[in-house]
């Protein structure tokens, strides 16, 4: 399926979603001191912009992973400085990844407004950055407003930047699911000097658990990007896990219990947080109570993944660890 982008931003007026957690009142403000965008982003007077996914329909005793690419709209080069999102009953969680070449070149995997099921094809030909993961129904990421020296931390988005926004969707009712969601990216006002902040996800890929296991470990250590700062930490996996953890020599920085609703661990200035030479570990226990063994992998019923994903100052681009092999 393909719809323009144009359409997309269109079915913000006409498809039902819950409210969108940006507009809460007018004399709010956001709890990094900035003013709430009344308007949304994308409207006059609010830099950034807002997409609506098409509508998806996923059969009683389905489950679906999507795919829905597009290319940012803007036409100047932004600084994002909040993301929100908003999902319809029924969706699991969401990620948007920014896809690049193999030189790290902004590149295309689909045509805009292509929605496909299944693998997103993020590496085929090149790297994608992590650049934001909702799981609850309304969401949002709010970035540092101060460096430590004065300057907002905010995400880059080029013009006209292809982004993939991953979608999976369960339905263990008796009835069809029908759902969309809308992703917001507010930015910095124009000419706004700002730190560029990027994502540093390892993940750890060499690792089988064996049938009817329990209390399985994969645990992994890699080095980080040397010189920086990291402002949020947390973790992810699939539902085989029972806990994920993020350590930094013998200090826990996070344990996440929950895999559908993952902790954060955040740092303010002026301190952020800086690991030691130690590197960043990442740790995550499984049960396996099927008769089959379980690998790395996409499928979020049948495949496990262990990952930590940070986000980091000062960037150039995204980074990535596998195994402990990193920073890639």
């Amino acid at each position: 399926m393909r719809l323009s982008l144009r359409h997309s931003i269109a079915l913000l007026a006409t498809l039902a979603v819950a409210p969108r957690p940006l507009h809460a009142g007018d004399d709010e403000v956001f709890r990094n001191g900035f003013e709430i965008c009344d308007g949304g982003p994308g409207t006059p007077g609010c830099p950034g912009f807002q997409v609506q996914t098409p509508e998806i329909t996923v059969a009683p005793g389905e489950e679906g992973s999507y795919c829905y690419y597009f290319l940012a709209p803007n036409t100047d080069t932004i600084g994002i400085r909040r993301w929100a999102s908003t999902m319809s009953a029924g969706m699991h969680h969401l990620i948007l990844y920014a896809t690049y070449d193999s030189n790290w070149n902004p590149a295309e995997r689909q045509p805009p407004g292509t929605l496909t099921q299944g693998s997103c094809g993020l590496f085929d030909g090149g790297f994608a950055g992590w650049v934001y993961a909702a799981h609850d129904t309304t969401q949002e990421l709010v970035l540092p407003p101060d460096d430590g020296a004065g300057s907002p931390v905010a995400v880059e988005v080029l013009p006209n930047q292809p982004l993939v926004l991953q979608i999976y969707i369960p339905n263990a009712s008796v009835d069809p699911i029908t759902a969309s969601a809308l992703l917001e990216a507010e930015a910095l006002a124009p000419a706004t000097e700002f730190t560029k902040t990027a994502t540093y996800v390892t993940t750890a890929i060499s690792f089988l658990i064996p049938p009817n296991t329990a209390a399985y470990t994969v645990e992994q250590t890699c080095a980080t990007p040397p010189d920086v700062k990291f402002w949020w930490l947390s973790t992810r996996t699939h539902h085989f896990a029972k806990s994920a953890t993020v350590r930094d020599d013998a200090t826990t920085l996070l344990v996440t219990s929950d895999w559908e609703h993952p902790t954060q661990a955040t740092y303010d200035p002026p301190g952020f947080y800086a690991f030691s030479a130690s590197g960043l570990t990442y740790e995550c226990i499984y049960n396996n109570p099927t008769g089959n063994p379980i690998a790395f992998g996409e499928s979020e019923s049948s495949d496990e993944t262990c990952m930590a994903i940070g986000y980091f100052f000062p960037a150039t681009r995204p980074m990535f660890c596998l195994d402990s092999l990193g920073p890639l």
